[in-house]
């Protein structure tokens, strides 16, 4: 049986980079719809038929960061450098048939570009198939 994607689910991450921290940052990590999903990955692909060429653009961070700014919902123990929590700061973008609350450019610009990426790939797997899913 293949279950309905939960778009209010949220679960608790620590990145690798901090998984033996006394105080580790714990991100939380929701999940995305398959239609801002879709959108997100989206891949230009050029093809020029009279020369046969094929031009792939991609800018892969700026996905990466689209994915987060949609996908992360909060985090515990996220501090600037002299100590002060950074509390998470989310914007309401409208969309067909609702809104979303994405997180502010503000707070995405401190999170650092490894952690994003890491971030990114985690909150793509929130909108797979379970392997029981998958089983069947």
């Amino acid at each position: 049986m293949i279950y309905a994607v939960d778009i209010n689910e949220t679960r608790d991450y620590v990145c690798k980079a901090d998984e033996k921290s006394e105080k580790p940052t714990v991100w939380k990590i929701g999940v995305i719809d398959s239609i801002t999903m879709s959108k997100l990955d989206k891949v230009d692909v050029e093809y020029n038929m009279d020369t046969e060429d094929t031009k792939i653009k991609a800018n892969l961070m700026g996905r990466e960061l689209e994915f987060v700014r949609y996908g992360l919902k909060g985090w515990q123990n996220f501090c600037g450098k002299n100590g002060e929590e950074i509390k998470p700061d989310f914007n309401t973008i409208g969309r067909a048939g609702g809104s979303s609350q994405v997180l502010s450019d503000r707070v995405l610009q401190r999170i650092p570009a490894d952690i994003i990426r890491e971030l990114a790939q985690e909150i793509r797997k929130g909108n797979a198939l379970s392997e029981t899913e998958r089983k069947n």
